[in-house]
C-alpha cells in the first residue's frame, strides 16, 4: 500500500528524478547500458492505481520521424526501462490491449482523462519516476466479416472506426486470417464502416434500423456479424 501511494503521489504532483547512471549500474531484468545513452525508467497504473505487468511501454519525439520506436515491456511491479536513440523530449504511451487497455497514443481510443508524460532528457541522462496511467478499460467489438451468398468469411476487409463528437479521431484495422475481429473501442459513441475490394461498402445499422452509431460501456463487448454484397 505504500508503494502505491508513493507511486499515485509522483503522478499527482508531476515529480520525475534525473540522475547520471554508469556502464555498471544494472537494471533488474535488463542489460548494462552505455554511460552515452539516455534512459526513461517508470512504472504503468491502471486508474486504480494497481501496477499493470507485460503492458508495452514506448516512447515518442516529434523530431525524430525514423527508425524503430524505443519499446520496452513493463515487469511484474508495472516497472519498465526505456533506452532512448537520442537526445531530446519524449511522449510517454503504454497499452496491453489483452486486458482491454488501448494504447494511450491513440485519439480514436483517448478518454479525456489522462495525462500523457512529457520527458526531456540529455546523453547518458537517465529520467526516473515517470508513471504512465492506463484506463479505464475500453469496450471491445468482435465478429466475422461475411460474403452474403457464399458464407465464407472475407480476409481482406478493412475495417474503419470513426468518433461522432470527433470524426478526424479515425482507426483502422482488419479481420484476422479466419476473417474475425476482436477490436477495442472507446465509451464515446462512434460509426462502423467494413471495405473490401469487389464488395459495395458496409456501414453499421442497429437491429432496429434507427441508429448508424455504437456506443457501448467500459469493459463491454458487442458481437457484430458483418455480411457484403459484392458488387454489380
Amino acid at each position: 500500500m505504500l508503494y502505491r501511494c508513493l507511486l499515485v503521489s509522483i503522478l499527482q504532483a508531476g515529480m520525475v528524478a534525473s540522475m547520471p547512471f554508469s556502464t555498471r549500474e544494472l537494471e533488474r531484468g535488463h542489460r548494462p547500458i552505455s554511460s552515452k545513452t539516455a534512459v526513461i525508467a517508470g512504472h504503468v497504473l491502471n486508474n486504480n492505481g494497481q501496477a499493470i505487468s507485460a503492458a508495452r511501454v514506448y516512447a515518442e519525439s516529434s523530431s525524430i520521424t525514423l527508425g524503430k520506436l524505443p519499446i520496452a515491456t513493463s515487469d511484474d511491479q508495472g516497472s519498465f526501462l526505456i533506452e532512448l536513440p537520442a537526445t531530446g523530449t519524449y511522449k510517454v504511451y503504454a497499452s496491453k490491449e489483452a486486458e482491454g487497455y488501448p494504447d494511450t497514443g491513440s485519439l480514436f481510443h483517448s478518454t479525456g482523462f489522462l495525462s500523457i508524460p512529457e520527458v526531456r532528457v540529455s546523453q547518458g541522462e537517465k529520467v526516473q519516476g515517470i508513471v504512465v496511467q492506463i484506463g479505464p478499460k475500453a469496450a471491445r467489438i468482435i465478429g466475422q466479416i461475411m460474403d452474403v451468398r457464399t458464407r465464407h468469411t472475407i480476409k481482406n476487409a478493412q475495417i474503419t472506426l470513426s468518433r461522432i463528437e470527433s470524426p478526424n479521431y479515425t482507426y483502422s484495422t482488419g479481420p484476422d486470417v479466419n476473417g474475425s475481429f476482436n477490436v477495442l473501442v472507446p465509451s464515446a459513441a462512434f460509426k462502423m464502416k467494413v471495405s473490401a475490394p469487389g464488395y459495395d461498402d458496409w456501414f453499421y445499422k442497429s437491429d432496429d434500423r434507427q441508429d448508424d452509431f455504437i456506443q457501448l460501456s467500459s469493459d463491454t463487448t458487442k458481437q457484430i456479424i458483418v455480411i457484403l454484397q459484392p458488387k454489380h
